[in-house]
């Protein structure tokens, strides 16, 4: 059925760039023989499902939307590959990215643009913009993208689906483009692979699998997902603020997180407008902090420049980026203080909902105003990125054009299980995932 709506969607969407229609249909036929022996291969048996076009898949063409890379076939899977296999996932394909996966756009050279299933003259976000289309639209049933400034949670919001950026250490990055194998690690903070999916229990399975340690990767802190039960309301205490980090997004969005607000409250929560600022959090000094951070980073491993989006020297000194380390220390110890009174944190994904398709680095307009480019897609996001905090991006409404709205509710770094019962609750009064006009099923 999958592969019957990849033939009959994607060519308007452009989602999926490697199908692997006849490996799958092996491994479908492969499950369905150990289903009838009454063998089971894993808590995801027989599931199909797609990865970014960032992880490496041996033996299927993986390029990161760079153009050296075109034909690459690599020799190993990567880790959350791996273990999605292991648990007896079935991989249908790959989701495409923008190049180097430095946009929140999905358009590059070699597989052109990825629209969005809601309106086509509309992105779907990026970096896991093709991901997010495909579950959206009901090619996959589930696909894993990975975020350093929003790449998972912006392709979320735009296409009305659910994502998870996990807690940084929790899942490998190892054989995820770039680097390619042998060279240095390209980013060694902030980026963690996560999930896309239509439903909160979708999100919690998938991590539970990929999630954990490897030996490749000794960052990986060894500290169990576990689970959560339902959580009751009155026994939930939220903050929200629909202006943080200091930028007000349209009337559409500050609507419908404050609409957010009054269901949750009407459903029992007790809900206060709250902003980390009170706590001693700094949404400035995050973002030159993992400016600092990425730059340093990039530059030590020798890998091709990306546009610099920030006012940081060409080669970040090594005082500086011990500084903006030692300030994301400061920075997470202040956010944490809010966790102990709130459960979790709601806030905006971006100003807007999608926007049309546009030159990268454009302006992008906001009820009558024009906010930069950085400002109308990294600025909730970013400052959560140096954190390293789990957050689910949920759908919550529609604007007045009937696209998706969603938003971040954020966690205490290592509390996933914690935050996804959370993002239970709120999926429970929001009614959860609707499926694109014209391509529901």
């Amino acid at each position: 059925m999958l592969l019957a709506r990849i033939a009959t969607h994607n060519p308007a969407l452009n989602a999926v760039v490697t199908l692997d229609a006849e490996g799958a249909r092996r491994a479908a036929r492969a499950a369905d023989a150990a289903r009838a022996n009454g063998a089971s291969t894993g808590p995801l048996h027989g599931v199909p499902l797609t990865v970014k076009d960032a992880f490496c898949t041996a033996g299927l063409r993986t390029t990161c939307a760079y153009p050296p890379l075109r034909d690459y076939l690599p020799l190993h899977d990567a880790a959350v590959v791996s273990r999605l296999k292991a648990a007896g996932a079935i991989l249908l394909g790959k989701t495409n990215v923008p190049w180097l996966l430095d946009d929140a756009q999905t358009d590059n050279p070699i597989f052109g643009r990825t629209n969005n299933p809601w309106d086509l003259q509309r992105t779907p976000g990026g970096s896991s913009g093709g991901g997010a289309a495909a579950v959206a639209a009901g090619l996959s049933l589930a696909d894993i993208g990975s975020d350093y400034g929003g790449s998972v949670r912006i392709p979320a919001h735009f296409c009305g689906v659910y994502g998870l950026r996990p807690t940084e250490g929790r899942v490998s990055l190892t054989g995820h483009l770039p680097p390619l194998e042998r060279q240095p690690p390209a980013i060694r903070h902030i980026s963690t692979p996560g999930p896309l999916a239509r439903s909160v229990a979708d999100l919690g399975l998938l991590l539970r699998v990929i999630a954990g340690p490897d030996r490749r990767a000794p960052s990986i802190a060894p500290a169990p997902v576990g689970t959560h039960g339902p959580m009751a309301a009155p026994q939930v205490r939220l903050a929200y603020a629909p202006t943080f980090a200091g930028l007000a997004p349209s009337a559409a969005t500050c609507a419908a997180i404050e609409r957010l607000a009054s269901d949750l409250a009407a459903a029992g929560c007790q809900v206060d407008a709250h902003d980390p600022a009170h706590d001693g959090f700094d949404a400035a000094a995050a973002r030159e902090a993992i400016s600092v951070i990425s730059q340093a980073e990039w530059d030590a491993a020798g890998w091709p420049e990306l546009d610099p989006t920030a006012s940081v020297a060409e080669s970040t000194s090594l005082r500086a980026y011990a500084a903006a380390l030692a300030e994301r220390d400061r920075l997470i110890t202040a956010f944490q203080r809010m966790f102990d009174r709130y459960a979790a944190f709601i806030c905006p994904v971006t100003p807007t909902s999608a926007f049309a398709h546009r030159p990268k680095g454009t302006p992008i307009p906001c009820d009558g105003r024009l906010l930069t480019y950085r400002q109308a897609t990294a600025s909730y996001t970013i400052p959560l990125s140096l954190l390293g905090v789990p957050v689910v991006t949920a759908p919550v409404g529609w604007d007045d054009d009937g696209l998706p709205i969603g938003v971040q509710i954020v966690g205490p770094r290592w509390g996933d299980a914690h935050l996804l019962a959370v993002a239970a609750l709120v999926e429970q009064v929001t009614g959860g995932f609707r499926p694109p006009p014209d391509r529901e099923r």
